[in-house]
């Protein structure tokens, strides 16, 4: 079959005999190992007519081709493409208060998030080797009115699976004492969604499996209790020179312990607690997930963090945005699944562009910038889900209207801001920090960006309409980005004059900027950085200014967690962007330096990362400057960190 594939990919040939078999004349159409069968389409109605008799309702009520669509699912490559996930017809398999019990609606969680999940043999560069895929996901979808027997094994928790563990109490103290601080973007003064939610769960879940005797633990909470052990180990294991009592190999193998159990439970409850007697809360199983995700995240696998960004958007708009009302708790983690998805999905520009190139055809041919949202250029039937590859219009993207505010309804369901208006009710500014515009403005340079990388792998010319529609996205986007740094810029010139006048200081750095003051500095420059790279793609040269900004930011920044005793170290999101742009090698040397300092501080397998790719772009880059040959280097467009990136089949996670 990867003969047969030679060098295209899995999603552009399905994407091909997809639109080749809306053509007139499609017979006999293969493209390399796939092809389509030319079944009689009265005679099959006609059979399933005489099939279907009983009260369960036609074989069209769920989608034909969902177990082959599972099967993609499991064989996911390194790149997850999208294409293959968004196949799935999510709508028609939800789980409605009307409609009777859908096993298939469950099935579509558990295999989702099996599709990439993948059980750890080892720390450091080599994350996991695959895990067997489970024979459930290989059975046909079918309806049932009650739990299929095989899920009612898996109710319940035992308190002896927690026997092997005796550093359970300790490594939660950890978790509280010092890996929430460092998994924060910015120190704040209030209490963490992690310690609020998360570390409550753990701890009550606990003492339900131990000195309370519970026997009906739900696999959610068993899930969130593993994760935020896992998180904790692995922060043990990666700082030897933290002082405990265990050797790094001890913590080591409580990594792969628990990360395997978090995985099973998880998979269980997302199996057997979505629907029925059974049935858990929908914020403990939001809770599992991010908890998960989280691990994911800091240990570097980027194949589990993806499908537990996946399965978390799919939870969220199951359960969480279809209720009338939203409450605090479930607020603040849609809140942090905001944050790690937007700001993940900065850095994610390996998607297989060419497998959207003809639904952007279809908007090419259109030729009418009024008709250019691209909210369908995801393959697949349903809209609902987000692969961050679409745009769509809003009454906000008029200019006179991007300072009114967004209503409730709009930003209690906009998780990933695409609404330019900010929410007068978000909660980011308490949880990180960081105000609402800012991830908005994230979101939608990574979307503009996206959608003009598909126009380009596109093999039609692209119309003028389309141009003219994207240039205008891209101008106003660039107007709202650098009218958002100017004024922070301003206001933080203004407290630095005021404080040293106050004062009567002559130091730079006045009492009255905070930790945050400053981060938010660095944030708003490297926001400048990610457009002009992203969108414009302009020369580094051109980007000095905003590196030294990015710079001075980030020494402050230090300087005021020294002064206040905060741990820190920080979102690396800032002194990656401006890492990647420098070219002196005083800039090089000062941004490598505060990777390193969180590196050693953290042990976040984040920093490791952002570390080797700036040092791999710097030294591609050298090289072409030291060509002899100055045709070359005038010929020889810039190295950026989006191209060794897609190369590598790298995702960088700095979220």
């Amino acid at each position: 079959m990867r003969t047969d594939l030679g060098s295209t990919s899995v999603d552009a040939s399905l994407t091909e005999i997809d639109a080749r078999s809306k053509e007139p004349n499609r017979e006999n159409i293969a493209v390399g190992p796939f092809g389509v069968l030319n079944f009689n389409l009265n005679a099959t109605f006609t059979q399933s007519q005489n099939v279907h008799t009983d009260d369960a309702g036609p074989a069209e009520e769920l989608p034909t081709d969902t177990p082959s669509t599972l099967d993609s699912l499991m064989n996911l490559d390194d790149s997850l493409q999208w294409a293959d996930l968004f196949e799935l017809d999510f709508d028609n398999m939800l789980i409605t208060q009307q409609a009777p019990f859908v096993s298939g609606a469950q099935d579509f969680f558990y295999d989702s998030y099996n599709a990439g999940y993948y059980e750890q043999k080892q720390l450091g560069d080599e994350p996991y080797t695959t895990m067997n895929r489970p024979q459930s996901a290989q059975n046909e979808v079918a309806r049932t009115t009650s739990l299929p027997e095989p899920l009612q094994s898996l109710v319940g928790v035992p308190a002896s699976e927690l026997e092997p563990l005796g550093d359970i109490q300790a490594l939660l103290k950890h978790f509280q004492d010092h890996v929430i601080a460092q998994m924060a973007a910015l120190p704040i003064g209030s209490k963490s969604p992690w310690k609020i939610l998360n570390l409550s769960s753990a701890v009550e879940t606990l003492a339900e499996m131990t000195f309370l005797g519970g026997k009906n633990v739900k696999h959610a909470h068993a899930a969130n209790l593993y994760g935020l052990l896992a998180c904790s180990a692995y922060h043990l294991a990666s700082n030897p020179s933290i002082a405990s009592s265990r050797s790094v190999e001890h913590w080591e193998q409580t990594v792969v312990q628990t990360s395997r159990k978090a995985k099973e439970h998880l998979q269980k409850s997302l199996q057997a607690e979505l629907q029925g007697p059974n049935k858990a809360k929908y914020k403990d199983q939001l809770t599992a997930i991010l908890s998960l995700m989280a691990f994911a995240v800091i240990s570097g696998n980027q194949k589990d963090a993806r499908c537990c960004m996946i399965d978390a958007e799919r939870l969220l708009r199951h359960r969480g945005l279809a209720k009338r009302e939203i409450s605090r708790k479930a607020r603040l983690l849609h809140h942090i699944y905001t944050w790690v998805r937007i700001v993940g999905e900065s850095t994610y520009v390996i998607h297989d562009y060419q497998s959207y190139g003809p639904l952007v055809n279809t908007i090419n041919d259109r030729g009418d910038s009024r008709r250019t949202d691209t909210s369908k250029t995801h393959t697949g039937h349903n809209a609902r889900l987000d692969d961050f590859l679409r745009l769509k219009a809003h009454q906000s993207d008029s200019d006179l209207e991007i300072e009114d505010p967004k209503d409730s309804e709009v930003g209690l369901h906009d998780i990933h801001l695409e609404d330019s208006r900010e929410f007068s009710d978000h909660m980011y500014l308490q949880i990180y920090g960081i105000p609402e515009t800012w991830l908005s403005l994230v979101s939608q340079t990574t979307r503009l960006a996206n959608v003009m990388d598909a126009v380009k792998a596109s093999s039609k010319e692209t119309s003028m309409g389309l141009l003219e529609s994207l240039e205008k996205r891209g101008a106003r986007l660039e107007n709202m980005i650098c009218s958002f740094a100017s004024k922070t810029l301003s206001t933080t010139s203004l407290q630095l004059t005021e404080g040293n006048n106050d004062s009567g200081q002559s130091s730079q750095f006045p009492q009255c900027m905070t930790p945050n003051d400053q981060m938010l500095r660095a944030l708003n420059s490297a926001l400048v950085i990610f457009f002009y790279r992203r969108i414009r793609n302009v020369n580094p040269w051109i980007l000095q200014g905003h590196v030294d900004d990015v710079i001075q930011a980030l020494q402050e920044f230090d300087t005021a967690l020294l002064r206040q005793g905060l741990e820190g170290p920080g979102t690396m999101w800032p002194a990656f962007m401006a890492g990647c742009e420098a070219m002196a090698a005083s800039k090089r040397d000062a941004l490598m330096r505060w990777i390193e300092k969180g590196s050693s501080k953290s042990g976040l397998y984040g920093f490791k990362a952002a570390k080797e790719m700036m040092a791999e772009l710097w030294r591609r880059r050298d090289e072409v400057n030291a060509a002899t040959s100055s045709v070359y280097r005038k010929s020889h467009t810039p190295w950026t960190w989006v191209d060794v990136s897609r190369e590598r089949n790298l995702w960088l996670m700095l979220c």
